[in-house]
């Protein structure tokens, strides 16, 4: 089975791509190995994956066979939510490790903080593993992959540092903490409603290294979001440390780089990422 995705404004589509990529990939089996490969659409053995870019056209194998960003314990949502996987990057771009005190303050579904608590306890995030496609590989048959799974999911419960979840919203906790019970890091991760302005009474000086988030943004109201970007740039800046930093993704960074600015926080990363069609901007500030 060949799967296409293109990002691109060529006159053709995915599904022809597939065919063109499935009819080369049966004609060269067919002339190297002197048989004709048969297909099968519904539950295949083997998977290409074919991306193009511009005018660049990468083949692979989907090692996987499903898509790795869905996460079970997602099932409390919100529309402003990130994908697992891309949370998991913003904590990686922004040197995040385990010794680390963490703080989201706009933590919503609480994707953010229990990427962190699964990262922090060596958990894979793979419920699913029994599914993977390069399971059916010859290549792989005599693998002994569950104990290799049992291994990487060996829980580390010494040395647990502070992950704190906050929010202003009393049922984004609730659908944070019922999240982070289905995915066993409940007891990792501290969750209390608190406002902006209230940080500093939560949170001792200097206590936290990290602050990773996805803050609220609306166009329709940029007066409130302006106000809401000052408040926790303000907050922030007595419960940073003096080396920490804050890594933030949002659709739209012009407004927090303004609120940042005003308290003499500096720029030392940025990055775009796409989740589906939506471009998402990650800018990381330092004191």
């Amino acid at each position: 089975k060949v799967l296409c995705r293109h990002l691109t404004n060529n006159n053709f589509s995915s599904q022809d791509m597939e065919k063109e990529a499935g009819a080369f990939i049966i004609e060269n089996i067919k002339q190297k190995k002197a048989y004709e490969q048969k297909v099968d659409l519904e539950n295949p053995d083997l998977i290409f994956y074919v991306y193009i870019f511009d005018e660049r056209c990468y083949l692979g194998i989907d090692f996987c066979g499903f898509d790795l960003s869905k996460r079970d314990y997602k099932v409390f949502s919100s529309a402003s939510d990130i994908k697992g996987t891309i949370a998991y990057s913003l904590l990686r771009i922004a040197g995040y490790k385990k010794e680390k005190k963490l703080l989201d303050p706009f933590c919503s579904s609480g994707v953010i903080p229990i990427e962190a608590a699964l990262y922090n306890n060596g958990s894979v995030n793979y419920y699913r593993k029994d599914d993977f496609a390069f399971l059916k590989l010859k290549p792989f048959e005599k693998e002994n992959f569950e104990n290799f799974f049992n291994k990487l999911n060996k829980q580390d419960t010494k040395n647990k540092t502070l992950i704190a979840a906050s929010d202003q919203q009393l049922y984004h906790i609730r659908s944070a903490k019922k999240n982070a019970k289905i995915a066993a890091v409940n007891k990792d991760i501290e969750f209390s409603r608190v406002d902006l302005e209230w940080l500093d009474t939560k949170f001792d000086k200097n206590e936290i290294d990290l602050i990773a988030a996805k803050p609220l943004f609306s166009k329709y109201d940029l007066q409130r979001t302006k106000k809401t970007y000052d408040e926790f740039f303000y907050a922030a800046k007595y419960v940073l440390s003096e080396k920490g930093k804050i890594a933030l993704i949002s659709m739209s960074m012009d407004l927090l780089k303004e609120s940042a600015e005003k308290q003499g926080f500096k720029i030392t990363n940025e990055r775009i990422v796409w989740q589906g069609q939506q471009k998402l901007e990650i800018t990381v500030f330092k004191n």
